[in-house]
C-alpha cells in the first residue's frame, strides 16, 4: 500500500482528465470544458468514485475518488476509474441530461476506449479480512463472510448468540462471529473449515 498525497493526486487526476478531454474534443469535434471544479477524496472501500452536478442546469459540482482504491490498486485500474467518472461528466455535458449508466454513457465509454465500465471495487477475501475486525461466517460458504463489522457492540453480539440473524443465502441462523485479531469465536458453533 502506498500513501497518497491529496494535492499531488488532485493535480495528476486533473491533468489526466484534461488531457483526455483534449483528445476527445479533437477526435469527435466536441467542445467539452476542462475540469476546473473540485476533486475530493474519501475513504470508501467499495465505491471507486463519483461525479456530481447541479440537476437543474447540469452544472458540474465535483468529482470524488476513494483514497483506498488509489492506494491499493494498479495504475490501469486507477486510470479506468478516472475515465469512468470522466465519461459521466462528458455524457452530462453533451446530452444535458442525467445519463447514469445508460447507452449514451456507454457510447462515451467506448469513445474513451475504456476496458472496464464497473464503478465497484471487488475486494479479495484477504483484503476484507484486513479491513474488518469482526467476520460473520456461515457454514454454507466458510471462505466468504456473510457480514463484516469494524466494531461489534454487546447488543449485536447478543443477537448473534440467540440466533436472531440468518444467512441470506441458505437461511441458516447458526452464524459464527469471529474476532480476526484474536482468532476468538464470539458467537455460534464453529464448523470444520472455519
Amino acid at each position: 500500500m502506498r500513501k497518497i498525497n491529496k494535492e499531488e493526486a488532485e493535480k495528476r487526476i486533473r491533468g489526466f482528465m484534461n488531457q483526455e478531454i483534449d483528445k476527445f474534443n479533437k477526435k469527435y469535434n466536441e467542445n467539452i470544458k476542462h475540469v476546473d471544479f473540485p476533486i475530493l477524496f474519501n475513504r470508501r472501500h467499495n465505491n471507486r468514485g463519483y461525479y456530481r452536478f447541479i440537476r437543474r442546469e447540469y452544472t458540474p459540482m465535483e468529482f470524488g475518488f476513494s483514497l483506498y482504491v488509489l492506494e491499493n490498486n494498479e495504475e490501469d485500474k486507477i486510470e479506468n476509474t478516472i475515465l469512468h467518472e470522466l465519461a459521466h461528466y462528458i455524457a452530462t455535458e453533451i446530452y444535458q441530461d442525467n445519463c447514469q449508466h445508460d447507452v449514451r454513457w456507454e457510447g462515451i465509454c467506448e469513445k474513451l476506449e475504456m476496458k472496464d465500465k464497473s464503478a465497484r471495487y471487488e475486494r479479495t477475501i484477504e483484503e476484507t479480512k484486513q479491513d474488518y475486525r469482526y467476520h460473520v461466517i456461515c457454514e454454507c460458504n466458510p471462505e466468504r463472510p456473510v457480514a463484516v463489522y469494524h466494531r461489534m457492540n454487546k447488543n449485536t453480539l447478543a443477537k448473534f448468540k440467540r440466533h436472531a440473524y440468518r444467512c441470506n443465502h441458505c437461511k441458516n441462523n447458526n452464524l459464527i462471529v469471529l474476532d480476526t485479531k484474536t482468532g476468538e469465536v464470539l458467537a455460534g458453533e464453529p464448523v470444520e473449515g472455519v
